[in-house]
């Protein structure tokens, strides 16, 4: 395995969660719903649990009852595609569409920090999720875990120069 990419320089886009089906396709767990991102002939970093690293081509992409499947160039059948459980994918920033005024990519707001728009802070962004209806910021509140939806009635904005998202805490929200 080569390493590739630096990692800085790179948006991480999901990981493979399980095999699916013979001829060596895998489920995604997606970081991103954004279209371009994940398209045929991309190459990708692969990062395994273990922390070894190569890049892989991507042969097929689908969806399937709100599933991401993917394929890789020499990936074939499910054996293979059983040994990258775990591996978290990403690809190079300039190998993507660019963001128009105001879009973000949604990976970028880990190690963000969360404020309420009277000034207090929240918490850091742990992770952050794509799903089916809105992606969500799970915060740390001290010890507590905190799922932030990323909805207009909600985040009203995010400050890149000081890496902050401003929210509106409606009721129930932290609790």
């Amino acid at each position: 395995m080569v390493p590739t990419m630096s990692k800085e320089n790179d948006l991480p886009v999901g990981i493979i969660t399980k095999g699916h089906g013979l001829k060596g396709e895998m489920k995604l767990r997606a970081y991103t719903g954004e279209p371009g991102v994940l398209v045929v002939g991309r190459k990708v970093r692969a990062t395994y649990p273990d922390g070894r690293v190569q890049t892989l081509e991507l042969r097929s992409i689908r969806s399937q009852g709100g599933k991401v499947l993917v394929g890789f160039t020499g990936i074939d059948d499910r054996t293979q595609a059983e040994g990258l459980r775990g591996v978290e994918l990403a690809v190079k920033r300039e190998d993507l569409p660019p963001l128009g005024a105001g879009d973000y990519y949604l990976s970028d707001l880990v190690g963000y920090t969360v404020v309420a728009d009277s000034g207090e802070v929240i918490g850091p962004v742990q992770e952050a999720w794509n799903l089916p209806a809105n992606d969500v910021l799970q915060v740390m509140r001290g010890s507590r875990e905190v799922l932030i939806p990323v909805v207009d009635d909600i985040v009203k904005g995010i400050d890149h120069l000081n890496k902050q998202v401003v929210i509106t805490v409606i009721e129930g929200l932290l609790e």
